[in-house]
C-alpha cells in the first residue's frame, strides 16, 4: 500500500531525514526514536507537508511524491497531527465535520458520523461544545474522531498517547484497535514504545534521520539493544 524509498529532508540546513525507506500493507505499523529521530517529519514528508530532497513516495503504486497535502488527502492518507491542531472556537461537531471537506459522498457522511461516535460515546454528549474546553484525552479523541470522516485508506498516528494518563492509553489504543480491524491501516509515531509494539505488527526505528532497524514487532520487542533503549528494560 505505501512504499518509501530512500527521502531525504531537511529544515533550511538542519538535516532531518538522510536516505529513510519504509513499506506497509494493510497493517499496524510503528515508527519509533528519541525526540528529534525524524519520526514526524517521516510523516510529514509522506502527507506533503514536507517535500522531500532525495527519494520517492508510492500509494497504491501511483507516485505522491511532491503532492500538495490537500491531494495526499483525496487520496486517503489521512494524518492525525502531533498536538491534536483542533479549532478550539469552533464546536466538536464542526470540527468532526470538517474531516469530510474533501469528500465527494457527503451523503454517507451521517453514517460515518454516527460511526465516530460509536467510538467515542463522549464526542456525543460535546457535539455543541467548544473544542477548546474538552480535556487532553477527548481533543485526542476528536482529533481521531475527525481523521475518520475523511475514509482513510491510510491512517497515520503522530504522538496519539502524548500528555494522557495510562488510563486513558489504554482505552484509546483499545479503540485503534477497533479501527484497524474496521479495515483502516495505521502508521504509528508513538514515543511509548511498549505500547506501540504490542498493538503493531511490525516496526521501524529511527535514530537521527536513518532508518537503524525493522522488523516483526515482536521480534523487536524481545531486541535486546531495543529493550535497553526504549523499553526500559
Amino acid at each position: 500500500m505505501l512504499r518509501v524509498e530512500g527521502i531525504t529532508a531537511s529544515y533550511g540546513s538542519v538535516h532531518a531525514l538522510d536516505d529513510v525507506s519504509l513499506t506497509m500493507g494493510d497493517q499496524i505499523v510503528c515508527l519509533l526514536g528519541a525526540n528529534g529521530a525524524g519520526k514526524s517529519t517521516t510523516l510529514n514528508c509522506i502527507s506533503g507537508i514536507v517535500q522531500p530532497k532525495a527519494g520517492r513516495i508510492f500509494f497504491e503504486d501511483e507516485d505522491i511524491t511532491g503532492l500538495a497535502p490537500e491531494h495526499v488527502v483525496k487520496r486517503g492518507i489521512i494524518q492525525v497531527p502531533e498536538g491534536r491542531e483542533i479549532f478550539s472556537s469552533m464546536t466538536v461537531g464542526e470540527n468532526i465535520l470538517l474531516g469530510a471537506y474533501l469528500r465527494s459522498d457527503k451523503s454517507s457522511t451521517d453514517d460515518d458520523l454516527a460511526s465516530v461516535l460509536d467510538y467515542f460515546p463522549v464526542l456525543e454528549q460535546r457535539l455543541k461544545q467548544q473544542a477548546g474546553t474538552l480535556s487532553g484525552g477527548e481533543q485526542q479523541m476528536l482529533a481521531i474522531g475527525r481523521a475518520l470522516m475523511s475514509k482513510p485508506k491510510l491512517l497515520m498516528m503522530d504522538e496519539p498517547s502524548l500528555g494522557l494518563s495510562p488510563v486513558l492509553v489504554d482505552s484509546l489504543f483499545e479503540i485503534i484497535g477497533r479501527v484497524h480491524k474496521a479495515g483502516v491501516p495505521i502508521l504509528l509515531v508513538e514515543q511509548n514504545a511498549s505500547i506501540a509494539l504490542a498493538f503493531s505488527e511490525f516496526g521501524y526505528i529511527l535514530e537521527n534521520g536513518e532508518m537503524i532497524l525493522n522488523g516483526e514487532s515482536a521480534v523487536l520487542s524481545n531486541n535486546e539493544a531495543v529493550r535497553e533503549a526504549y523499553l526500559g528494560l
